[in-house]
């Protein structure tokens, strides 16, 4: 395999923000546009998905959505 393409094979793998929005679409069972915009702020998902994302992250929901007043 050349140089050429083994750059455009790795050019095509997703880059780690894309294989983090993938996790959060498939643990919370969204299309990966509603967690893009989840994680640029556009949007603030709804509270099961909230606490799914805590969960898996590992992390509490008042400090990735401090936003969020429940």
């Amino acid at each position: 395999m050349t140089l050429q393409e083994l750059y455009q094979q790795e050019k095509k793998k997703p880059t780690p923000g894309a294989k983090f929005v993938m996790s959060l679409a498939e643990a919370t069972k969204v299309k990966e546009s509603a967690a893009q915009q989840w994680v640029t702020g556009a949007r603030i998902p709804r509270a099961l998905a909230r606490e799914k994302i805590a969960e898996v992250l590992g992390k509490p929901v008042c400090e990735l959505f401090p936003q969020v007043k429940e």
